[in-house]
């Protein structure tokens, strides 16, 4: 239900009353639960997801989040508005650890809306637009969130931030701060002195309204009593003698906690850490995890505390090279368990003080070896879901940013990651990566620094962000030219060209394929080659030279097919197939798209499949074979409906309806155009969705003549 520490909870009563009195108040609000680290901040959120879960009058739904270095107010919007879509997309809940937020917005959803709801206008209203405003949309989200809810009913995120945030998240935040909707709630656990408490606290420009600051501190005197009291029932020890041993600590939550649960597990009082400074409980633990529990025990806590996140059981064991058996095992063990919390099939370590503790007592060597198992953990997890496993997409660049030098690690982040990332719509996150690499490279080396200001630039492209597609690859361009980069030149034109032909700008495009070909031809560059005679095959084929469109192509296939490139020969053979298939040459169209799918099929690669299944069945219908037609564009109905994709869906649809028509069968036509008719309006694609409903108002009813359904 909540996630925290399971330890016995006590204190904290007033700050229980506080969020409860923001709970009651329908106006939108953010709390700021504010304390050191190992204070209690988590176990607070835990307690209050608790508390709003089972409220007796309040109807509330929850999400947590944490924060890690590498995101940013951006990323974490984006992540979020991704999860909440998939996640009311979703036919059925998935028990994949990695759909944990997932599992977590399909409970949110279930507090507010029906089945039928969250089929239609739900997901209609959280589909994330990445070439719009990302602030935005997730307070378009927020407020349709809000306006559904009933009367007694509250949304609430649960953030918590910990360590290693930029201190941009306070102005970020604190614009949506501002305008949060009624009855939603943003609650943010964070250390006093960083980000949001500095931005909120000592900058009169900042002065937020709608916001509730919680300060934690150690617990008092009486919360220290009732802890005793607990333990000493249970631990059959006078708790005058625990009372005692315990007054060291100061009634700080994390040390208090920890050497409790020591004697819960049989330790001795005389042998409780003495030193009353937090590290130096954990460093008792740690000890203690070592001497009675062995090295696997030490094992297991160094692969998480590397890992430092939660986890699916496997990726966890492949890391730490213990089996899963001997894994759950250990994790069951009770003292063991306490140190560690649990999502799913997850394990984490719960005190970030313990997990900074082991770190700070690795050796250097053992501490690269986890990195590595991580880095080839994820790599496999990567390749394995044909880069679709999104945890272990993010992930990747963050463990060998550890272990690589930074050559290696941009070359892997351009070629492995950032077209992942982007794949996966995860925009911002690609955004994040490229900025850090850029200041770890700090303008030492200037082809690097190209290369990263033009990688910025495609991911701006796929954004729809154009101008500043343009800017950023106009100034890798600037660089290499300066630098004498020949092949980094190539690139840079290829680039721009891409971004003119999505600007409609056909002849500027040309001229800058053509620089780019000439430029790999004399440095002997194959793939620019390929990209360039990709480039301008598109031009041809756009402006219907289609003699000159088949040339580049082929030469581009032959490239990939010398290179034993198969996904980049595939998309050549789509090319040329449809190429051929404007030029009416459909015996030729059949055979590229019949090759790139047996690719595709190979590769197991499932839009390059569907996108084939509707190119054939758009070139059937052109040959009047309406029944291939038909299997043609419902096995690309299938695939898209497996991928989630609801534009590929609907397009297929719009397809299906065509062929109906042509065969006099309103009825199932008119079946086909509603269904579009609904997609393109949960995708808010408003000029399809006005044509479906004009076309389905100019057909006729079904006649006697017409073959019935």
């Amino acid at each position: 239900m909540a996630w925290g520490s399971e330890s016995l909870f006590v204190g904290r009563l007033p700050e229980l009353r506080q969020f409860e009195e923001v709970l009651r108040d329908p106006k939108g609000q953010a709390v700021l639960v504010i304390g050191s680290e190992g204070i209690g901040k988590s176990a607070l959120l835990s307690k209050m997801a608790e508390c709003a879960f089972t409220h007796s009058r309040l109807r509330c739904g929850y999400v947590g989040y944490e924060i890690t270095p590498v995101k940013s107010p951006n990323s974490l919007m984006e992540e979020m508005m991704h999860h909440a879509f998939e996640a009311a997309a979703l036919k059925e809940p998935s028990i994949n650890h990695t759909e944990k937020k997932k599992r977590q917005w399909r409970s949110f959803f279930n507090a507010f809306f029906s089945l039928a709801e969250r089929q239609v206008d739900l997901i209609s209203a959280l589909r994330y637009e990445p070439k719009q405003d990302i602030y935005g949309q997730f307070l378009e989200r927020l407020n349709f969130l809000s306006q559904n809810m009933p009367e007694q009913g509250r949304g609430i995120l649960f953030i918590d931030t910990g360590v290693g945030v930029e201190a941009s998240f306070d102005e970020s935040w604190a614009s949506v701060f501002q305008d949060i909707p009624p009855k939603i709630k943003i609650i943010f656990a964070q250390r006093p002195f960083k980000a949001l408490p500095v931005g909120m606290e000592r900058s009169s420009s900042l002065d937020i309204p709608n916001t509730v600051r919680i300060h934690l501190d150690a617990l008092d005197e009486k919360a220290v009593n009732d802890l005793v009291e607990a333990y000493a029932r249970f631990l059959q020890v006078s708790a005058q003698e625990i009372r005692k041993a315990l007054s060291l600590y100061k009634g700080h939550p994390y040390a208090l906690s920890a050497a409790l649960e020591m004697l819960r597990d049989g330790e001795m009082i005389p042998n409780l850490p003495i030193d009353p400074k937090p590290e130096s409980v954990a460093d008792a633990q740690w000890n203690r995890v070592g001497m009675e529990y062995g090295f696997d025990a030490v094992r297991l806590f160094e692969a998480i505390s590397v890992l430092d996140d939660l986890v699916p059981h496997e990726l966890l064991c492949e890391v730490s090279t213990l089996s899963p058996a001997n894994v759950r095992a250990l994790v069951d063990r009770r003292f063991l368990n306490h140190l560690v919390r649990k999502d799913g099939d997850g394990t984490q370590i719960y005190h970030g003080i313990f997990r900074d503790h082991i770190l700070g007592s690795m050796e250097k060597e053992d501490w690269i070896r986890y990195q590595r198992r991580a880095v080839d953990a994820y790599r496999r997890r990567i390749y394995h879901g044909k880069g679709t496993d999104e945890l272990a997409t993010r992930n990747l660049i963050k463990h060998l940013l550890q272990v690589a030098p930074p050559n290696e690690v941009i070359y892997t982040f351009i070629n492995e990651s950032a077209p992942r990332l982007i794949h996966l719509g995860l925009y911002e996150t690609a955004i994040d990566y490229t900025r850090q690499l850029l200041k770890l490279n700090a303008a030492s080396d200037k082809v690097i620094e190209a290369t990263l200001k033009g990688n910025l630039g495609v991911i701006y492209r796929s954004q729809g962000r154009l101008d500043l597609a343009e800017q950023m690859q106009r100034r890798a361009l600037d660089i290499n030219r300066k630098n004498g980069n020949m092949k980094g030149m190539a690139y840079g034109y290829v680039n721009l060209g891409d971004i003119y032909l999505l600007n409609g700008k056909l002849n500027y495009a040309k001229s800058m394929y053509f620089n780019g070909l000439n430029i790999s031809n004399k440095v002997r560059d194959v793939m620019g080659v390929v990209n360039a005679c990709n480039g301008l095959g598109k031009i041809y084929l756009e402006s219907g030279d289609l003699a000159n469109a088949e040339r580049s192509f082929h030469q581009a296939l032959e490239i990939n097919e010398k290179m034993n490139r198969l996904d980049g020969a595939a998309v050549q053979l789509c090319n040329l197939g449809l190429a051929f298939q404007k030029g009416k040459e459909y015996e030729k169209a059949r055979d590229m798209y019949a090759r790139a799918l047996e690719i595709h099929e190979k590769l197991g690669d499932l839009e390059g499949m569907a996108d084939n299944y509707y190119n054939m069945g758009v070139l059937y219908r052109q040959l009047d074979d309406f029944a291939q037609a038909e299997k043609m564009h419902e096995h690309a109905l299938e695939l898209f409906e497996r991928m989630g994709n609801l534009k590929g869906m609907a397009d297929v649809y719009v397809n299906l309806a065509g062929i109906y028509i042509a065969l006099v069968d309103y009825r199932k036509a008119k079946k086909r155009i509603s269904s579009a008719l609904n997609l393109y309006k949960r995708l808010n694609i408003r000029d399809m969705a006005a044509k479906m409903a004009n076309w389905l108002d100019s057909l006729p009813e079904q006649t006697e003549q017409s073959p019935p359904e």
